[in-house]
């Protein structure tokens, strides 16, 4: 046996003593009954203890090695940082381009001085029209009325229309005194009017503001019409909104009867036919003869009233009026219904004849409307260069 057999040989008898040829630590589980993790360690002299002195914390088998450690020293990545809060709540709709708010609480229109004017809800569920600006009274006088119609759209709504509404003229504040819609005000309240609108189906309504209109203005500047809906208030808008009669032309007679006036819209023409002394009321009296004709039915109404100037634009006094027959004297109004081309006529009565050498009138204003619902701008016809002729008296009505 040569001397490098003898070697190998004792280096194999001695690797029992040293653990040669037991399996190593990564096949200890293959086969062996697994040790409790409460179990105490085996001691040291346990003759049946094969495993490494080295502890497993200090060679860890790479092949088990648990990549994500919980007790690992690297540092994680911060959370993401969460979406900064609003410093304040978000506030209402931006207001749109018309100067009204999306949500339908302000909007306005601009009547360019024009009636009938129409607002209709930026949401569609209703429009009002104002038809008409002026005094309350026949001839214009009084405190400022407004009418309207309002009509639901795309819905029934019940629709309320508030005190807060407001009317502004050269810059006056005009504030509500009394509102209709619908039906009369009840005496005394100071609720709003309120009335259900069915879809389709138009409703009128009127406001009069308290105090006086200063300077005889021809527009409102802003008329704010204040409606509760839906427990929502809405301030409606209506700008450069037109005061007083309808736009009609003064017709320059030149002279000469008969001679004619036409309303704006042409739909009803007022001739004078005659002015001459009469018999009127146990005395002579200038009568001024008129007879009016329409395209459509109307309601006429004539009230004491008007004017009427001599060639120098001296105011003559007005005594009376006969509307088909009937006459008045005092505050009582004349009212006639009038069918499309039926004549109706009518007097203006002045209380003395003017001075023999006075032949023309250089004005006459008859006192004669229109009475609708709501109202529209009154009729305001306006006859220049009116000739007064002689002829026989007449009998006192």
């Amino acid at each position: 046996m040569t001397p490098l057999v003898r070697t190998a040989l004792a280096a194999c008898l001695t690797l029992p003593l040293l653990g040669c040829g037991e399996p190593g630590p990564e096949h200890a589980g293959v086969g062996a009954t697994p040790v409790a993790p409460d179990a105490a360690p085996a001691s040291e002299t346990d003759p049946d203890d094969t495993g490494s002195d080295v502890p497993p914390a200090a060679e860890p088998d790479a092949g088990n090695v648990d990549p994500t450690p919980a007790d690992t020293d690297t540092p994680t990545p911060p959370p993401l940082a969460p979406s900064p809060e609003p410093s304040a709540p978000p506030s209402g709709p931006s207001p749109t381009t018309d100067g009204s708010d999306a949500d339908g609480t302000a909007e306005s229109i601009d009547c360019a001085a024009t009636l009938p004017c129409r607002l209709e809800a930026v949401d569609g569920a209703f429009a009002i029209t104002l038809s008409a600006a002026d005094g309350e009274a026949l001839d214009g006088n009084g405190p400022l009325r407004v009418d309207f119609s309002i009509e639901a759209l795309s819905r029934d709504m019940p629709v309320g229309i508030d005190r807060r509404s407001f009317a502004v003229a050269d810059g006056q504040v005009l504030d509500t005194e009394s509102l209709q819609l619908g039906s009369a005000a009840v005496d005394g309240a100071r609720d709003e009017a309120v009335f259900t609108l069915v879809a389709g189906v138009p409703i009128n309504g009127h406001l009069v503001f308290a105090g006086t209109l200063l300077g005889a203005p021809d527009s409102l500047d802003r008329l704010a019409l204040v409606l509760a809906e839906a427990g929502a208030t809405r301030e409606l808008r209506f700008v450069d909104v037109p005061l007083g009669p309808e736009p009609s032309s003064a017709v320059d007679c030149q002279g000469l009867l008969p001679c004619e006036w036409r309303s704006a819209d042409g739909s009803a023409g007022l001739n004078l036919t005659n002015v001459a002394p009469l018999y009127w009321n146990r005395s002579t009296r200038l009568v001024i003869d008129w007879s009016l004709v329409a395209t459509r039915p109307l309601e006429a109404v004539t009230f004491v009233g008007g004017l009427v100037t001599d060639e120098g634009g001296n105011a003559l006094e007005i005594y009376g009026v006969e509307l088909a027959g009937e006459s008045s004297r005092d505050d009582t109004p004349l009212v006639r219904p009038l069918a499309a081309g039926e004549p109706l006529n009518g007097r203006l009565v002045l209380r003395r004849l003017p001075p023999a050498d006075v032949v023309t009138l250089g004005r006459i204003e008859p006192p004669i409307v229109e009475r609708r619902a709501p109202r529209s701008p009154r009729w305001r016809p306006v006859f220049l260069d009116v000739p007064i002729r002689s002829g026989s008296e007449e009998s006192d009505p």
